[in-house]
């Protein structure tokens, strides 16, 4: 059965490589010759990207955001298929470290599986332009979903880096949870006890960080419709001291 995995990846591979090619637009028209066509609104790009991450942007024009989103899911498959692969050359006698690895390739299953959602949701905003018009609501899919908040505010960048940072915070959560109960059922107190600790750490620190991610979609979605032309700064004499400095006007 392991076997047969090297050809599958491979030709899994070969598809990646090639489907792109597959969505070039026959007629090109006022659109870029080498920029693959969108098709079915806003849906057609997600569902390519839930297959393939990275192909809604590429159908876009939006090469590196999706090279990043390929590379990226790439990194995960391919350390899922390690662990996975891993449980097999431990011992029998070895059970914690068979569930060790089982349950890791599990965990980056899931994170590949979020990615993808976030990529095919990046691919949506990008093709329908829906933008957030309530702040409360952008804050709240802040917290439903990483970086959700900031691609309806059409913030992609921003969300991508949101979504790996408190992803990758949750995955470092759920790893030292793990090495904490393989040292548990070895007898290793003193590197539970450690493990546990870094675990609570990195928990708090998450949950900071979706704080911070529902604080910057509610006020980038509060500010959207403010004009920045009507802040400028000027010179200001003051009299009495006779200097010169700068001032703030602001125009309502």
């Amino acid at each position: 059965m392991r076997i047969l995995h090297f050809p599958l990846i491979c030709c899994w591979i070969i598809c990646l490589t090639a489907v792109p090619a597959l969505s070039q637009d026959d007629a090109p028209g006022d659109r870029d010759s080498l920029r693959p066509a969108v098709f079915l609104g806003g849906w057609g790009p997600a569902l390519q990207s839930l297959a393939v991450p990275g192909w809604g942007q590429a159908a876009q024009g939006r090469w590196w955001r999706g090279g990043v989103y390929f590379v990226g899911e790439a990194v995960l498959a391919v350390q899922a298929y390690r662990f996975w692969e891993q449980q097999y050359d431990r011992p029998d006698s070895d059970a914690p470290g068979r569930i060790y690895d089982q349950n890791l390739a599990y965990g980056l299953a899931v994170w590949y599986g979020l990615g993808a959602l976030f990529a095919a949701g990046d691919a949506y905003y990008e093709a329908t332009g829906k933008r957030e018009t309530r702040p409360t609501r952008a804050a709240v899919r802040s917290v439903l979903f990483p970086g959700w908040g900031q691609l309806s505010n059409g913030k992609f960048w921003k969300g991508a880096v949101i979504f790996t940072g408190q992803s990758a915070l949750a995955f470092s959560a759920y790893l030292q949870h793990q090495r904490f109960r393989y040292n548990a059922a070895h007898g290793e107190t003193s590197a539970a006890d450690f493990y546990q600790n870094d675990r609570n750490r990195l928990l708090w620190w998450l949950a900071g960080s979706m704080v911070y991610s529902a604080a910057d979609a509610f006020v980038d979605a509060h500010l959207r419709k403010w004009d920045v032309s009507e802040v400028a700064l000027e010179p200001v004499f003051s009299p009495e001291s006779r200097s010169l400095g700068l001032g703030v006007r602001v125009s309502w």
